[in-house]
């Protein structure tokens, strides 16, 4: 799927996005770990429901108008 080009205003704002390597699940509090790891790259703001599930995590780019899904 092709993404939009961005505004002109924008382009300067725009960093690329970070990799992590995450390793497979252990325990059931992996969602925490998972969340903590993102939350500290100030990269992302991380927003979680208390549903969060094992397959999915969302992560919001600092543009609120660009979101990442990611399925794990």
């Amino acid at each position: 799927m092709e993404l939009p080009a961005p505004d002109a205003a924008d382009e300067q704002e725009i960093k690329p996005l970070r990799l992590f390597q995450i390793p497979a699940p252990t325990s059931p509090n992996r969602p925490a770990t998972l969340l903590q790891l993102l939350d500290r790259s100030s990269r992302f703001d991380v927003r979680a429901a208390s549903s969060l599930s094992l397959d999915q995590v969302y992560l919001f780019h600092a543009k609120p108008r660009l979101v990442v899904t990611t399925t794990l």
